[in-house]
C-alpha cells in the first residue's frame, strides 16, 4: 500500500510540473488592453511565469522589445505572433498596435516584441504575480474647457 501511495504521488507530481518541463501550448496567452488614468494599458498574459529583464528603446520608438525569463525549461526556442489579441481596435489605433510577438530564438532573447506604426512614447511594468506584463501609453490630456 505504502509503494502505491508513492507511485500515485510520483505521477501527480510529474503531472503538475509537466508544463514547466516541456513548455506550454503558447507562451503568450492572450493581450488586452484598458484605459487608466489619461493612459491606455496595453496588457500581454502569459502562460508560465515571467521575469522582466529589461526593455529597449527605454521610453519611445516604433517597436518595443521586451526580454523577459521564462520560468519554463522547454520555450526557450519558441516563436509566436499573436498580432493585436484581443485588443479593443479603438486602442490599438490611438497606440498605433500593429503586431504582438514571442522571440525566443532571437539572439539575446527571449524578447516580447511590440511593434507600432508611429513613434509611440510607453512605460514597462511588471505584474508581482508574474503571468503578465503591463504597457503603459499615456495619452494627452484633454482639456474640459477646450472648445471655450
Amino acid at each position: 500500500m505504502k509503494y502505491f501511495l508513492v507511485a500515485i504521488a510520483a505521477l501527480a507530481g510529474l503531472y503538475y510540473a509537466y508544463p514547466l518541463i516541456v513548455g506550454p501550448d503558447r507562451v503568450i496567452d492572450d493581450v488586452t488592453a484598458f484605459t487608466e488614468d489619461n493612459a491606455i494599458v496595453l496588457q500581454v498574459h502569459f502562460s508560465v511565469p515571467v521575469r522582466y529583464e529589461n526593455h529597449f528603446p527605454q521610453r519611445t520608438g516604433e517597436f518595443l522589445q521586451v526580454k523577459a525569463r521564462l520560468v519554463s525549461l522547454g520555450v526557450s526556442a519558441w516563436k509566436e505572433t499573436l498580432g493585436r489579441g484581443n485588443v479593443r481596435p479603438e486602442l490599438a489605433d490611438k497606440i498605433g498596435l500593429v503586431t504582438v510577438a514571442y522571440e525566443g530564438d532571437a539572439p539575446g532573447g527571449p524578447f516580447v516584441t511590440l511593434l507600432f506604426n508611429h513613434p509611440t512614447t510607453f512605460e514597462v511594468r511588471q505584474e508581482q504575480s508574474f503571468d503578465s506584463l503591463m504597457v503603459v501609453f499615456p495619452q494627452p490630456k484633454v482639456a474640459a474647457n477646450a472648445a471655450l
